[in-house]
């Protein structure tokens, strides 16, 4: 654990922090100034904590390193401040832009110090050394990234009068102001660094391909789905949640956290319900509302959030997750009535028949997904255990080779720009939506987005498909995705007259 970052007017340290009714443990950053006493005050800037829980999965390193970039940040603005007595030379956008935002991305790599008569002169206060190259470029695309967030959140307008009588004691003023002038002007720090590394860094530049490119699109190919979902897979707990992933554009992780009791039907139509792993509501044994922590805790088990291990799962988090927010199942016609007939195929057949294979001594769990004899043989624990990530994931990757040896397809191999890991599904989802010409506020909502705009990187098309949407706006009735529609339809009857219980089971 990492003790404390300290600059002239701020520090970093990691502390708990209650948030949005959760107890985090992240750096926090403090700023450091003088009241009208001339006392020293500090005051923690707490609106990283909501940048911070919009990426919960990401590192703490990570949040160390954007609480310092921030940081210093804060102390190259407090600095220039103090050198002009606190009267910049220009209030605009772009007079701040050349007096402030370019000078840190520069301060930032070559150090603060400049050269008189052979010799190093600090002039700022700040006696920054160079940094590396390296070092230089993740800080100021940290920063970058955070402003972007800021933009997306509404700041720049919040903080556009932020320059006031404070802004001559507390680094927060000139901060402020520079930040508002960096999110209107979307300036790119990375610009200017002097650099080959320069590059857009934001999380919105991968939406924007550069000149002549073609844009990356990592959705699991259309043509190859039907065939993988029905032919690729040999476990049937993987395939059931590989469905999922597909009809429901679920995060590859969210699935793993599913409880017997969120799946309800309703003539046939599969109703899931996906609630935060600790902080869900659930109803026990006895009737009692209780979160699913406490729930857990009476089996003797602990959140997949936050259980260590091979029984980890991550969660990233959903809009309405406290109180459950439903799957929305894509109108490709039978999808969600086969999907139905899967899911009550394994609650009633597959999933009891493996926890009868369990040991006596082990109890059951409130998990959906579990672990069958052949995973657990595969050093992946007992049968019946929760199933784990590494048992989907090695069952995905096979499904995936199954399908390249059959479709005879070089490109079907597992890798992101192939969109043929789990999270091409999700890709998948988003665009299929994009082409029924859904509101961006639909989409979000459907694939339960917390900002409107986290959805745009699922919706991006490729060049030849936006041509299809044209065509498809001047043909009225006709249909792109009917090949896939087709084979759902043609693979229904292979399934249904399938025999009950796959042939691997024991």
């Amino acid at each position: 654990m990492r003790g404390q970052e300290r600059g002239l007017y701020f520090v970093v340290v990691q502390r708990q922090v209650h948030f949005d009714g959760e107890v985090h443990d992240w750096p926090n950053l403090y700023t450091i100034s003088t009241d009208r006493s001339g006392a020293i005050a500090t005051e923690r800037y707490k609106d990283l904590d909501i940048y911070f829980a919009e990426n919960s999965l990401r590192s703490n390193e990570w949040r160390w390193m954007v609480s310092t970039a921030v940081g210093l940040f804060l102390d190259y603005c407090m600095a220039k401040w103090i050198s002009v007595d606190g009267k910049p030379p220009a209030h605009s956008d772009n007079g701040i832009e050349r007096w402030l935002l370019r000078g840190f991305a520069k301060t930032i790599a070559n150090g603060s110090f400049t050269i008189v008569n052979k010799r190093k002169k600090e002039t700022l206060g700040l006696y920054w050394e160079p940094r590396s190259p390296d070092r230089a470029r993740r800080l100021v695309s940290h920063l970058s990234d955070y402003f972007a967030f800021l933009a997306h959140s509404g700041y720049g307008s919040r903080w556009s009068e932020a320059i006031n009588q404070r802004s001559g004691r507390s680094p927060l003023g000139p901060y402020q102001q520079a930040a508002a002038a960096a999110i209107r002007l979307q300036f790119k720090f990375l610009a200017h660094l002097g650099s080959n590394q320069a590059q857009q860094s934001h999380s919105l530049a991968k939406l924007i391909a550069a000149p002549g490119r073609t844009p990356r699109v990592y959705s699991f190919p259309s043509k190859h789905i039907s065939s993988f979902l029905f032919n690729g897979f040999s476990c049937e707990t993987a395939r059931l949640i590989a469905f999922i992933l597909f009809a429901g554009g679920l995060r590859t992780s969210e699935p793993l956290h599913l409880f017997m009791s969120d799946i309800q039907f309703s003539e046939q139509r599969p109703e899931l319900i996906l609630h935060h792993p600790r902080y869900g509501r659930v109803i026990n044994r006895d009737g009692e509302d209780i979160s699913r922590e406490e729930h857990l805790a009476s089996f003797g088990m602990t959140p997949r959030n936050v259980s260590q291990g091979r029984f980890h799962s991550g969660w990233k988090g959903l809009k309405g997750d406290r109180e459950g927010t439903p799957a929305y199942w894509l109108p490709i016609p039978f999808m969600a009535a086969q999907l139905g007939k899967l899911l009550t195929r394994y609650i009633l057949q597959t999933r009891p028949m493996i926890m009868a294979a369990r040991r006596r001594s082990l109890a059951d769990h409130p998990f959906l997904f579990v672990n069958s004899g052949r995973t657990a043989q595969s050093n992946e624990g007992e049968i019946g255990d929760p199933y784990t990530m590494s048992a989907f994931q090695s069952e995905w990757n096979a499904a995936v080779n199954r399908t390249r040896r059959l479709s005879k397809d070089p490109m079907l191999t597992v890798r992101k720009a192939n969109g043929t890991t789990p999270h091409g599904a999700r890709h998948f989802y988003g665009r299929y939506l994009k082409t029924l010409r859904l509101d961006g506020a639909i989409i979000a909502d459907c694939m339960h987005h917390r900002s409107i705009l986290s959805h745009l990187v699922y919706t991006q098309l490729t060049p030849s498909e936006l041509s299809a949407e044209l065509n498809l706006a001047a043909a009225a009735g006709s249909d792109r995705f009917q090949p896939l529609r087709d084979e759902f339809v043609a693979h229904l009857g292979r399934v249904d007259n399938a025999h009950t219980t796959p042939s691997h089971w024991r």
